[in-house]
């Protein structure tokens, strides 16, 4: 499923940017980081604000390939389904963090408060808003 934006604040829908990308294996709704002027798939469980999210199901064959991304923003809700590692104890106004496939979200406090949650299995689906790198230092 991906991180799919279903609501904003402002009631705009989030534009495309095009950054390069390292070359690799990207999906619509992938949370990417940015990385030496590059984007990329996380490689790890991260509790950091996201910053990008794929817009793009493709592979980029060599580093410099141009990827559509829309930027995460705290004013947007964003919904996907638990990941693998499940989500013990989650409920509203909770924190979770983005799985390592960048594709879900799973137990850990990380930057992803929870505004809906249909439960804590893998494939549950859960609705977060981001929460802002000034916030989630407090």
């Amino acid at each position: 499923m991906g991180f799919t934006p279903v609501k904003t604040d402002h009631g705009a829908v989030p534009p495309f940017e095009y950054l390069p990308a390292k070359a690799g294996d990207y999906q619509v709704g992938q949370i990417v980081k940015v990385n030496e002027g590059q984007v990329e798939a996380l490689g790890a469980a991260s509790t950091d604000p996201p910053t990008y999210i794929s817009a793009s199901t493709r592979t980029v064959a060599a580093d410099g390939e141009a990827l559509p991304v829309m930027r995460a923003s705290d004013d947007v809700i964003y919904e996907t389904t638990i990941g693998s590692a499940g989500a013990s104890g989650a409920k509203i106004g909770g924190k979770l963090q983005v799985s390592e496939d960048g594709l879900t979200a799973e137990t850990g406090d990380g930057a992803l408060e929870i505004v809906s949650i249909d439960g804590e299995a893998e494939g549950d689906v859960v609705r977060v808003r981001i929460v802002p790198a000034a916030a989630a230092a407090e």
